[in-house]
Parts: C-alpha cells; sequence; structure tokens
C-alpha cells in the first residue's frame, strides 16, 4: 500500500466543526455507509471472490481511506507519533462500538 496516500483531503487542520452533533452523526452514518457501497461495487467489479481474497482487499481500501482521514491532523501536530497513536486508538474504539451489537448481540 506504499503510495496508496495520494489524495489531499478538503479538511484543513483549522477548521472549526460547526455541524451539530446530530447532523454530525447523520453526515457520518451516510457517507460511511456511500464510502463502504463504492468500495463493494469495485470488489464485485473483479468477479466473484472468496471471502478469504476479498475481505483483505476491502480492509485495505478503508485503511487507505483512514490513513487519508487522519492525514491532516497527523500532519500538523507537534508529535505526529503520538497524534497518530491517539486517533488510531479513538478509530479502534470507534470500529469496536460499531461491531458491538454484533459481537453482543441484545437477548431476547
Amino acid at each position: 500500500m506504499t503510495g496508496a496516500m495520494h489524495r489531499r483531503p478538503l479538511i484543513h487542520k483549522d477548521t472549526p466543526m460547526t455541524i451539530p452533533t446530530e447532523d454530525r452523526h447523520q453526515f457520518v452514518n451516510d457517507v460511511g455507509h456511500e464510502a463502504f457501497e463504492l468500495i463493494v461495487r469495485r470488489m464485485e467489479a473483479l468477479g466473484e471472490l472468496p471471502l478469504r481474497e476479498l475481505l483483505p482487499s476491502v480492509v485495505g481500501a478503508v485503511s487507505v481511506a483512514l490513513a487519508n482521514a487522519l492525514r491532516p491532523a497527523i500532519e500538523g501536530a507537534s508529535d505526529r507519533a503520538a497524534a497518530a497513536d491517539s486517533l488510531l486508538n479513538a478509530s479502534l474504539q470507534q470500529t469496536r462500538q460499531l461491531l458491538d451489537p454484533l459481537v453482543h448481540p441484545p437477548k431476547g
């Protein structure tokens, strides 16, 4: 995946977040689903692949998108390694929260 981060995001590190929390959550859900659907369509264009081949490619594409999203914050940090660690940990926590209903389905 070397060299995969080539597009500059439109987000500037000093731009304040002005979107209300509820709207931000809706935006995140909508854009996240749209991005996933795009990745799925691109993978489907490759033809039928077994899950063991498809999953690493999908996760790799998501990783490139995440790296591009985190790039401005890391570039603007005085301690880039600490910023990267912090942002990646926050992303991992958010992903874990999204997967929690699958890991621990409601009983009933």
